[in-house]
């Protein structure tokens, strides 16, 4: 029944923006990938698995009503496709928002739309990402906020951009009925320094999670890119995310630190990407991990790109965690492919 609903979705995607197709673009964007992963078996009891899977599948609708108004959808088939109550949408819908250019300087963005927090990491599409930090993807009691409902005003000056935004945050619920307080604020700096050889990013927002018990989640990111010469880059970034009581009760706190460097040479990209963690639960660490990715892209043409990569995560745990240590190790190779349909 899943299987059906979302072909049916697909369809009334496909076939509904016809009409408006003389000022709008759709788009297919995916990557599919072959997996081999080694979860350590001897140490956490998580076998060894291989398979084909679809990392990515959008399909994207945008365009502009006219020199003020744009618009853009992204609807995104690997999800699980339920309905998210507060925000009245179904989660396949990652993005349904329109941008109001007020005048030169300042953009108006309502809707369904990105978090805005993060630096680098985040500032990928996640076809381009092999291994993502622990700050990125979020853990028990800490969830990463990805793709909420809201307004986010963008203003520019001097080649730089401030985003301020508002957006849902606790989107409880009481007996099936929508009981949201609270909302979540944030801000988001894009730097552009010396004509772009320097490209800083700045992020802050606060989460409140629960109708009465004070949980809420913090997130800081300072992070940014430079651009070395024209085809070698080093990006860097640094989270620090807080849970106040929302594990249970008890405190979570997440540390990344991400180094990436990649060189273009011709249609190929070459990068190394070298994270470490530590999660820490009431004060208390429970692990720490280096992660290291090793990825080479092929560009094909406009349309398709080939590529490989090689993640391996060295995983300690805390003598009181009641874990043993652990190494992962994963083999991705697959394709990407990005195609104008309309």
């Amino acid at each position: 029944m899943k299987v059906i609903k979302k072909l049916a979705l697909l369809s009334l995607v496909l076939s509904t923006p016809l009409t408006f197709a003389a000022s709008g673009n759709i788009k297919i964007l995916g990557r599919f990938d072959y997996v081999s992963e080694d979860r350590d078996l001897a140490n956490t009891s998580e076998p060894k698995h291989q398979e084909f899977r679809a990392n990515n599948a959008y399909v994207i609708y945008s365009g502009a009503a006219n020199e003020d108004l744009d618009y853009y959808f992204r609807f995104n088939f690997t999800g699980d496709g339920s309905k998210d109550t507060t925000q009245n949408v179904n989660t396949l819908m990652e993005y349904a928002y329109i941008t109001y250019k007020l005048n030169k300087n300042v953009d108006i963005m309502g809707g369904r739309q990105f978090f805005w927090y993060g630096g680098m990491e985040e500032d990928y599409n996640s076809a381009n990402v092999y291994h993502y930090s622990l700050a990125g993807n979020g853990t028990t009691g800490l969830t990463t906020p990805f793709y909420e409902m809201g307004i986010n005003v963008a203003t520019k000056f001097a080649g730089q951009t401030l985003y301020w935004q508002v957006f849902n945050a606790d989107k409880a619920t009481t007996n099936g009925n929508k009981s949201q307080r609270n909302l979540s604020y944030g801000l988001t700096y894009y730097g552009n320094l010396m004509d772009g050889k320097i490209v800083p990013i700045f992020s802050y927002h606060v989460l409140p999670r629960a109708l009465d018990n004070g949980a809420k989640e913090t997130y800081l990111v300072l992070g940014g890119r430079y651009n070395i010469t024209k085809t070698l880059y080093l990006d860097l970034d640094w989270y620090s995310l807080s849970g106040d009581k929302t594990n249970s009760g008890k405190d979570v706190d997440v540390t990344s630190i991400i180094a990436k460097t990649g060189y273009h040479f011709g249609k190929n990209h070459v990068a190394l990407k070298v994270v470490k963690d530590k999660l820490e639960n009431d004060g208390t660490e429970t692990y720490s991990e280096m992660a290291y990715a090793l990825s080479y892209e092929r560009t094909i043409n406009d349309n398709i790109r080939w590529h490989a990569a090689y993640v391996m995560q060295d995983r300690d745990y805390s003598t009181t965690s009641g874990k043993k240590d652990a190494e992962f190790s994963k083999i991705i190779i697959g394709t990407k492919f990005d195609v104008d349909v309309l």
